[in-house]
């Protein structure tokens, strides 16, 4: 799978061209369900801001479906469920913003997927009634991934100024569309529920942007442009020098560095909501040789060798170590579960055990069976 992910779809799709890839047995998802969502909608204080709801591309305002609460920190707006569903009821699509944070299931899939790219994923769910549409045509400015997880959609793709393209999304379905192709969406006859992962692709102007941010403390970029009615040969004289400036300054930083500056971004978006973080903070204590553990799946993780240290760099934090210990790294850099006695190195069992606890407590170890 992984070949065809990196030989087919990233070569001929990825940044280019929509794909559909249809699920023949029309199965209802597996990873996220009907109760996930109602589980979701039964937290009485759940938030207005995790919520949007459109009609047609219209949105409705957030006085219609939610109320105003009242605590010692000051005022604030909550769903209110029954005026919510009916909006849904008279045709609105409803919307779970950064629905990843609240339901464990599309969290797990965030992650898989962005191991995947290397980049930031995030979902949102989307919720449309019977011939219901949220938006009419529109782009986005980000990678998409559509998941259809209930009920059926229509879509029409306006890709590459050609003809448009109408498409069904059944349950299982899954539709890839590039950053800014147009596109509109209908439900079926049935309600439709699908999630959409975002994806923040690095493009250009993004990298344009980190030079700029380089630029900001380049004494070569702290002169002011000449006045253009003043001094038209000055201000070509500047241009000139500006150009080569900017050459040099590109030169100095590379596009490693400047692609290594983005993905810290990501390093560092990935410290929350890590599954079984607490529990493994609540059993630190009963840490012992026989506990079973292993790297954290999906997490980014560097090794810098520093001399008589090694740091370990992981979701924008660091932990250092002795470097004679970098024997144990090597079954720490496998995500494969390992007890901690077999960790290999000069260490005692005990020695073993605290290296493995500092690790679990930073985050990039988990306990995956109790000693």
């Amino acid at each position: 799978r992984r070949v065809l992910f990196r030989s087919v779809f990233l070569d001929r799709y990825w940044g280019k061209e929509f794909l559909h890839v249809s699920r023949s047995d029309g199965q209802h998802s597996e990873w996220l369900t009907l109760r996930d969502i109602d589980l979701l909608f039964q937290f009485e204080n759940l938030p207005a801001a995790t919520c949007n709801v459109v009609s047609m591309g219209a949105q409705i305002p957030v006085e219609d479906w939610s109320r105003e609460r009242s605590s010692d920190r000051g005022h604030y707006r909550t769903v209110d469920l029954e005026r919510l569903l009916e909006c849904y009821l008279k045709g609105a699509t409803l919307i779970l913003n950064q629905a990843q944070r609240a339901i464990p299931a599309l969290s797990r899939i965030c992650r898989l997927l962005s191991r995947e790219f290397g980049l930031p994923v995030w979902s949102n769910i989307y919720i449309t009634p019977p011939e219901g549409a949220g938006f009419a045509k529109h782009e986005d400015d980000h990678e998409v991934l559509i998941f259809q997880v209930f009920g059926a959609k229509l879509w029409t793709i306006f890709a590459n100024g050609k003809e448009p393209v109408n498409l069904q999304l059944t349950c299982g379905d899954i539709l890839y569309l590039p950053r800014s192709t147009p596109h509109a969406a209908l439900a079926a006859r049935l309600p439709s529920i699908h999630a959409t992962f975002g994806i923040s692709a690095i493009y250009g102007f993004d990298l344009v942007s980190e030079l700029a941010v380089a630029a900001k403390q380049d004494p070569s970029f702290q002169t002011a442009v000449p006045i253009r009615s003043l001094d038209t040969e000055a201000l070509k004289t500047w241009e000139k020098e500006f150009a080569e400036n900017v050459r040099s300054l590109l030169l100095a930083r590379g596009l490693a560095g400047l692609l290594e500056q983005k993905a810290q971004v990501l390093e560092k978006s990935e410290a929350g909501g890590w599954p079984g973080r607490f529990s493994d903070v609540v059993h630190l204590g009963d840490v012992s040789p026989t506990t079973v553990v292993c790297r954290r799946s999906g997490m980014l993780f560097k090794v810098h060798d520093l001399g008589e240290t090694l740091e370990l760099r992981f979701a924008g934090r660091s932990v250092s170590i002795p470097a004679f210990l970098a024997s144990c790294l090597e079954m720490i850099r496998t995500e494969e579960p390992f007890a901690i006695k077999e960790l290999r190195g000069l260490l005692s069992d005990d020695g073993k055990t605290e290296l493995v606890r500092s690790l679990i407590r930073a985050g990039l170890l988990e306990i995956k069976q109790p000693g």
